[in-house]
């Protein structure tokens, strides 16, 4: 395992222009509704909610720009030092057998899991530092492990940001498992099948 610190790193792009343009409209939705009157004040909300909601469904389907411009391993060290600055938790990045092109669906998809695993960290965790752990070979596996809270995984219902993830991978003929206890910390591990792509990923390289 290669380990990398996100520190020292040149700030990316993170987010496509389309989100960014997406979410200043509900914004400017969201205003336009306050100023108006206050009897409609409640159902303007309601569906300035609704529009919040498919705004982070969009978003989440495209492509991040940084993975263009940068490549699967800079833009997670790019979106990690951004991370890091913004909730005070250390990301310790270990990858393997990621020095060849991927093919762009698997990119996104492992990019996402990683997002959202780190931003479950954030707000539930309670930690200082979370490790995440990427290795290709027939199979590109990522695991994202932390060592706080945890949660009880029979009370949860799978929706969210956990059940996307597990939709996004198995869309992808991939596996997702999630291991969680009460003051035992979390795991998340995604695995996405290279093998199937493999013409691909060598004309690529070629």
């Amino acid at each position: 395992m290669e380990p990398t610190r996100a520190s020292g790193l040149v700030d990316g792009p993170d987010h496509d222009p389309r989100e960014r343009e997406a979410r200043q409209a509900v914004q400017l939705q969201i205003a336009a509704a306050r100023r108006g009157p206050a009897t409609k004040l409640a159902e303007a909300e309601a569906i300035v909610r609704e529009l919040t909601g498919r705004v982070s469904e969009l978003s989440m389907d495209l492509r991040p720009a940084a993975l263009d411009t940068l490549g699967l391993i800079p833009a997670l060290l790019s979106h990690s030092q951004r991370y890091e600055a913004r909730t005070g938790v250390r990301v310790e990045l270990r990858h393997h057998g990621l020095d060849r092109c991927l093919p762009p669906e698997i990119e996104i998809a492992a990019y996402r899991v990683v997002q959202e695993a780190l931003t479950n960290v954030a707000r539930h965790a309670g930690v200082d530092a979370v490790s995440v752990q990427l290795l290709a070979d027939d199979r590109l596996t990522i695991v994202v492990r932390d060592r706080g809270h945890g949660f009880d995984i029979a009370a949860t219902s799978g929706a969210g940001g956990l059940g996307g993830m597990r939709e996004r991978v198995e869309l992808l003929g991939g596996g997702f498992w999630l291991e969680a206890a009460e003051g035992a910390g979390v795991v998340v591990t995604a695995e996405l099948p290279l093998a199937r792509f493999g013409r691909q990923m060598m004309g690529d390289a070629s």
